[in-house]
């Protein structure tokens, strides 16, 4: 199929609002958008009559683990599709495949993997965006379901060995920042281009600043192993505010973050006044997923994890109290933005699509309903519940037209 003209839509572009639009598709790449009437030079492949119906940018989702009882860091290469598959069909055009902490030489195989993957002709290799790493390097107080025993010290030369392993594929690294060595790890990284962020971490302020300055520049799922403004004991001993990573975060101009919108990790009620702080252009929804999103309630095993799924939609980790990731996809968090946190619906399409879009680079061509972009797109219904993924210019996954 060449090309496809989508009309009579409401558009989410997510900059603007277009009532009774139409977008048309030639071999990948959005040609045209407008209002109303269209006249075209030639006659589309097809035509999909979008009344009553939303058209949103696809949405990206800058951290993956798993689903569907699969996971990136330790299944094998031919389990991926399956997993991508799954997310494909909830809306996500483009996503971060993480690969967690865990011995140097199994994080180093999972990248080649990947790296692998992406490069294949095998089914839906090219949603994969790039690799998110996830550890070893976080600070042990804020672990969260990372195993103790494969946390360690930053080590410049094995951070040298992810790069020679998967240059064109490491997008983003998590770390604490404030462990020793982590300021010429974060000038590294940065340096190559690879997003360096914050989280399972217990800076300061202070710390925060300092690596902003040398590269640091987002703040993994905001607010879970991440410290909100406390009192910390000050020069003289008395004890004075302490903004955190997360009142680091809301401080600091530079830096843009994700979160968790699940229902869980990150309570919907403090959505809306960190957009006041930051703008839906400086916050990203993902998911977080586990290998078992898509999964019913059960208990699961994947090598070293147990993870418990809940029948009220949590998961339960091997750590008492302790959630051990998502089972949510990026449609229903979306939907948990709008109903649960109470925000517009362009504010939670921008926080699925062109601030994801941005913090990857990739906002000239993906993350927006505009000429000359990718043809990554959705049509959902009025309840936000994915009717068609259109993935370069093809209808991907189910089709609920």
């Amino acid at each position: 199929m060449v090309s496809i003209l989508i009309k009579n839509a409401t558009i989410i572009t997510p900059t603007q609002i277009l009532q009774s639009g139409f977008v048309f598709i030639v071999r990948g790449e959005i040609k045209n958008v407008g209002e109303g009437e269209v006249e075209l030079p030639r006659l589309p492949d097809r035509t999909i009559d979008a009344s009553g119906k939303i058209l949103v940018p696809g949405y990206i989702d800058l951290q993956v683990n798993g689903a569907k009882g699969e996971e990136f860091s330790q299944s094998p290469a031919e389990k991926y599709p399956e997993i991508v598959r799954f997310f494909v069909e909830h809306g996500t055009t483009a996503m971060l495949a993480t690969v967690l902490t865990d011995s140097p030489e199994n994080m180093l195989e999972a990248m080649r993997r990947l790296a692998g993957f992406r490069r294949s002709k095998s089914e839906y290799a090219d949603v994969v965006a790039g690799i998110h790493v996830e550890g070893p390097f976080l600070n042990p107080e804020r672990r969260g379901a990372h195993p103790t025993s494969l946390l360690r010290k930053l080590d410049v030369k094995e951070v040298r060995r992810w790069l020679q392993c998967a240059p064109q594929d490491i997008r983003m690294v998590t770390l604490a920042p404030e462990l020793e060595g982590a300021g010429k790890v974060i000038k590294l990284l940065s340096d190559r281009g690879v997003v360096v962020a914050a989280s399972h971490s217990c800076a300061d302020y202070r710390c925060m600043f300092d690596s902003v300055k040398k590269g640091l520049s987002f703040v993994t799922h905001v607010g879970n192993t991440t410290d909100w403004p406390y009192r910390k004991e000050q020069e003289g001993g008395w004890l004075g505010a302490e903004p955190g990573v997360v009142g680091s975060f809301l401080a600091m101009g530079e830096l843009y973050g994700s979160v968790i919108l699940d229902g869980f990790h990150f309570h919907p009620a403090m959505l809306k006044p960190i957009l006041r702080c930051k703008g839906a252009e400086k916050v990203a929804l993902i998911t977080d997923a586990a290998f078992v999103a898509g999964l019913p309630p059960g208990t699961y095993r994947k090598g070293r994890e147990k993870v418990t799924v809940t029948q009220a939609g949590y998961t339960a980790g091997k750590r008492k109290g302790w959630l051990a990731g998502s089972i949510v996809t990026m449609d229903k968090a979306v939907r948990n933005a709008v109903n649960l946190a109470g925000v517009s619906l362009t504010e939670a399409v921008t926080m699925a699509t062109l601030t994801p879009a941005t913090v990857l680079g990739l906002a000239r061509k993906k993350g927006k309903i505009a000429k000359g972009y990718d043809a990554d797109l959705l049509i959902i219904d009025s309840d936000l519940n994915v009717q068609l993924t259109i993935r370069g210019g093809h209808p991907v996954g189910k089709e609920n037209l």
